[in-house]
This record gives C-alpha cells, sequence and structure tokens, in this order.
C-alpha cells in the first residue's frame, strides 16, 4: 500500500474546499507573519474510512483500508482532524461525507453568489447609464431580435 495521495485528488480537495477546513471553515493555508507572498500549508488531509488496516483506526472497515481517493478524504485543519479522529462514534463515516458535501456546496453558493452579485453590478452601471427603452423603441424589428429578453424586461421592470 501506497500512502501518497495524488496530486490530482489534492487539488480536488483543496479546490473544491476552496482551501478552507471542512469542519470549521478556517483557511487552511495562511499567510507567514510578515510575508506578502510567502505561505504555509496548515491543513491535513483526513481519511473517511481509515486508510490502515487496523481494527483499533477510526472508522476502520476492512474493505476500504488503504483508499487515498478523493472520495474517501476530506480537508481539515489540525484540531477539527485531532477532533474527529477522538470522536470517531460521533464523527461516522456518513457524518464526515454529510459534512464534506454540505462544505461544498456552500463553497459552491458562495461562488455563484459572488459571481451574480458582480453580473448584477454591470447590469446596473449599464442602466444606469443607457436608457433601453429609448434604444429599444428607436431600433427597427430586425435588430430587436438581438436584444436578450431578461436585459428588456429587467429595465422595464425598475
Amino acid at each position: 500500500m501506497n500512502r501518497q495521495i495524488s496530486q490530482k485528488a489534492l487539488k480536488f480537495l483543496y479546490g473544491l474546499s476552496a482551501g478552507r477546513c471542512n469542519g470549521c471553515n478556517d483557511p487552511c493555508i495562511i499567510q507567514k507573519e510578515g510575508q506578502t507572498d510567502d505561505y504555509i500549508n496548515v491543513g491535513e488531509i483526513a481519511h473517511i474510512y481509515s486508510y490502515a488496516n487496523n481494527p483499533n483506526a477510526p472508522r476502520f472497515i476492512k474493505e476500504n483500508s488503504g483508499d487515498n481517493s478523493h472520495r474517501n478524504l476530506i480537508l481539515l485543519c489540525g484540531t477539527c482532524h485531532k477532533i474527529v479522529d477522538n470522536n470517531s462514534e460521533y464523527y461516522t463515516a456518513d457524518k464526515l461525507y454529510k459534512i464534506k458535501s454540505e462544505h461544498y456546496q456552500k463553497v459552491a453558493s458562495e461562488h455563484y453568489k459572488n459571481n451574480q452579485n458582480k453580473d448584477q453590478m454591470v447590469i446596473d452601471i449599464i442602466n444606469q447609464f443607457c436608457n433601453f427603452q429609448a434604444i429599444y423603441s428607436n431600433l427597427n424589428s430586425c435588430v430587436i431580435d438581438k436584444i436578450p429578453e431578461d436585459v428588456v424586461r429587467y429595465r422595464n421592470d425598475k
């Protein structure tokens, strides 16, 4: 068994987690004190099902030991990793999968909200400086079809 985690799995974990602990949401990559471009990785990769083929390991299931795939890993800070492994009756594999899934959804939702806010800001700026009603009424019918319906509707709703 090779305990090495693939670069692909690490990229998935850090990317889909936005570099944050799936437990407490703290950053897993922090800037070195007094440095502007140097960082420290404080994240830890935890196994959902025990990697070790050891019945005393947290969440041990013989068939799942040795699994270093992204599916069996979760990004945690050192504190959360210790809490999770020391309380394996509470932090079952199902609970960790749920924590991981909810964290990924939160990251995706925040990304979507941020992008949506930026899109709305652009629409507001365009509407501030353009009178779409005047443009719309002065266009000939063949060009009107080219204006997205939601842009015209958005201006009319204001």
